[in-house]
C-alpha cells in the first residue's frame, strides 16, 4: 500500500507541475454526462466508472454520469461506430455533454489518413446531436516512446480539423515515465494500462473536461 500511495502522489504532483490543470473552480452539482467510445483502453479498470469515483473525491467534487460503447477486434473504431447499433442507440437517447472518442491505438501509426477522415465524419455526427466530442489521445507501446510523436501529431491534427478538444493522455504518460522511470503504467502486455495508468488517464480526461485542478484523491480507492 505504501508503494501505491507514493505512486499516486508522484502522479498527482507531476500533473499539477506539468500544467494540465487550470485554476480551481467551484463544485458542479449537476452531473456531467459523458459517453465513452473506445475499446479495451477504455474498458480496462472500467475507466468511465473510475472517473465517476475520482470526480466525487475531488476538491471541489465533480459529478459525472457515464456510459460506454465498446468496439473490439477492429482497426477502425471511428468508422465502425457509425454503423454500430449500441453506439447509435446510446448517442440518440440523450444529449450528452461530452462524447470521448478513442481510436484503435495503432491507427495513428498505420493509417493516419484514414483515421483523420473517419475522425471528421464521427465528430460531425456527434456535433449534429448537440454533443461535444473530445479526442482521447492514447499512448505508445512500452519501450516505443518515439512513436508518441506521430500519435500526438495525428490526434492534435484531428482535434484541429474538428475544432474539438484533445485530452493529451499519451503525452502525459510519456512525460511521467521519463521523469519517474521506476513508475510502471502498463500491464504486463506492454500495451494496456495498469491501475496507475488508468488513474493517470482518468485525471487527464477530467482535467480536459472541467479545466479544474484535481485534489484530494483518496488513495485507498486504488486497488489492484
Amino acid at each position: 500500500m505504501r508503494i501505491k500511495l507514493i505512486t499516486i502522489v508522484i502522479i498527482l504532483s507531476f500533473i499539477n507541475l506539468y500544467g494540465v490543470f487550470a485554476d480551481k473552480g467551484s463544485s458542479t452539482k449537476k452531473p456531467i454526462s459523458v459517453l465513452f467510445l473506445g475499446n479495451s483502453y477504455t474498458s480496462f479498470h472500467d475507466l468511465p466508472n473510475l472517473i465517476v469515483k475520482i470526480g466525487k473525491s475531488l476538491t471541489p467534487p465533480v459529478y459525472f454520469e457515464t456510459e460506454s460503447s465498446l468496439i473490439y477486434r477492429t482497426q477502425t473504431i471511428f468508422s465502425d461506430a457509425l454503423v454500430q447499433t449500441d453506439f447509435l442507440e446510446k448517442i440518440a437517447k440523450r444529449t450528452w455533454d461530452y462524447v470521448i472518442i478513442q481510436e484503435q491505438s495503432r491507427q495513428p501509426l498505420l493509417n493516419p489518413k484514414r483515421m483523420l477522415a473517419n475522425a471528421t465524419r464521427l465528430t460531425q455526427f456527434i456535433k449534429q446531436r448537440s454533443s461535444e466530442p473530445i479526442f482521447y489521445m492514447t499512448w505508445s507501446r512500452k519501450g516505443k516512446s518515439n512513436d508518441m510523436n506521430q500519435i500526438a501529431k495525428i490526434y492534435n491534427q484531428a482535434g484541429k480539423q474538428a475544432c474539438s478538444k484533445v485530452a493529451p493522455v499519451g503525452l502525459i504518460w510519456r512525460e511521467v515515465i521519463a521523469k519517474y522511470p521506476m513508475l510502471d503504467l502498463y500491464q504486463a502486455d506492454g500495451s494496456h494500462p495498469n491501475i496507475f495508468g488508468a488513474t493517470l488517464t482518468a485525471y487527464v480526461l477530467i482535467s480536459t473536461i472541467t479545466g479544474n485542478p484535481c485534489q484530494g484523491f483518496p488513495a485507498q480507492q486504488v486497488k489492484e
